[in-house]
């Protein structure tokens, strides 16, 4: 975990406590996410904290920050460098996820290449063609397409036997 705000990450590693997470601080964002293979931003930064040459092939990009036209919270090579740019909703995010916007006004993004989550949770689709492949999903905030997506990686994780369940 890297935080722009001491206080961030202080709250932060007290919910990881109070919830038996493991948290590991980083000395920077670039520092984070060396060798990970998902990578969740949650800030309202209007500059990416997310570099793309940062990332490893394989690696999972969440965005749910980058809610409104003016924040970008990776940049655009994060989004070119993507076998899959998906999001909630695709009317919504052309108009909303700031990376999604700027990358398309800046002619970097083909807007028939942003993807709708639904099919991809469904099964319908395919998030990745290989293990190499590098996804973006960035979120605008629909709701139930995010808790499909939650019981998706919920209903995988206990079919691998991964992770812990956490009484709340």
């Amino acid at each position: 975990m890297a935080c722009r705000h001491p206080d961030t990450c202080t709250a932060a590693a007290e919910l990881a406590r109070d919830l038996e997470l493991p948290v590991g601080a980083a000395a920077s964002a670039r520092e984070a996410v060396r060798g990970a293979q998902i990578v969740v931003t949650a800030t309202t930064s209007a500059e990416p904290v997310v570099l793309g040459a940062w990332l490893d092939p394989g690696c999972t990009v969440v965005s749910v920050g980058s809610f409104a036209p003016d924040r970008a919270e990776v940049d655009a090579e994060v989004l070119t460098r993507a076998a899959a740019v998906v999001v909630d909703d695709v009317t919504t995010a052309l108009e909303h996820a700031g990376p999604v916007v700027a990358a398309v006004r800046a002619g970097e993004l083909d807007p028939g290449r942003v993807r709708p989550l639904g099919p991809i949770v469904a099964g319908l689709a395919a998030g990745r063609r290989t293990e190499a492949d590098l996804v973006f999903y960035n979120s605008v905030g629909l709701g139930v397409q995010d808790a499909a997506a939650a019981s998706v990686i919920v209903g995988r994780a206990r079919e691998a036997g991964a992770g812990t369940l956490v009484e709340l």
